[in-house]
């Protein structure tokens, strides 16, 4: 009984170590997966890129873009802040909290509601609007 339960014991012990190591290589496997698909999406990426350069038209988007060029005939401005300096676009675009509080856009029928509402309930004059006339 004894040479059973160590012959299960070190048969355990072999299994136990051949599951732990397909386990890991299992788990090295799918992370390779994940990295081969982050690849290839990276690839088409890049695949549109070079696409896109071949297009002539957006090279010339590219060029005024980025480097400020202009057609025959275009006149480039340049905006400059107090101080003579280059105003960057991007940088004052990025910032939101310095455009302001935007309102949510009402839908146009209670624009409407609120008119005929208006229409119905004029509101009286003022005693100073009336020594004007």
């Amino acid at each position: 009984m004894v040479v059973v339960v160590l012959i299960a014991f070190g048969l355990a012990v072999s299994y136990a170590s051949s599951l732990k190591a397909y386990l890991r290589q299992r788990d090295a496997l799918n992370a390779l997966e994940v990295q081969i698909e982050q690849l290839q999406s990276g690839n088409a990426i890049t695949r549109d890129q070079i696409k896109r350069f071949g297009d002539p038209n957006y090279i010339k988007i590219l060029a005024h873009q980025q480097l400020g060029y202009v057609m025959p005939g275009e006149i480039a401005y340049t905006a400059l802040d107090a101080k003579g300096n280059k105003i960057n676009p991007q940088a004052q675009l990025d910032n939101q909290s310095s455009v302001g509080v935007q309102q949510a856009p009402t839908a146009w029928w209670t624009t409407v509601q609120a008119s005929i509402y208006a229409a119905g309930h004029p509101t009286a004059p003022t005693p100073a609007a009336n020594l004007n006339h």
